[in-house]
């Protein structure tokens, strides 16, 4: 699996991630 941290940053731009996977790591760790 790619790096937790790189596919935070891409699926936080307010845009509408690239993949389902990156949308759950973005609800699981917006708040950090």
């Amino acid at each position: 699996m790619a790096k937790p941290h790189r596919k935070l940053k891409k699926a936080n731009h307010g845009k509408r991630p690239a993949n389902a996977k990156a949308r759950k790591a973005r609800r699981d760790k917006v708040k950090t």
